[in-house]
């Protein structure tokens, strides 16, 4: 989900069902449901909530 008027840099990639609401400034792989994280930092966050 991207919201309307923002400036995604080339290169970026976005997971599928990614709530983007701000501009994104580096490319790279993005993931997340709300807020959006750089990829590394969200398998970062899984595994800190791994059960």
């Amino acid at each position: 989900m991207i919201s309307s008027h923002l400036n995604i840099v080339d290169d970026a990639h976005i997971a599928g069902g990614t709530a983007v609401i701000s501009n994104i400034t580096k490319a790279g792989r993005y993931d997340g449901v709300y807020p959006y994280y750089s990829h590394i930092e969200w398998q970062k966050m899984l595994q800190l909530y791994r059960i």
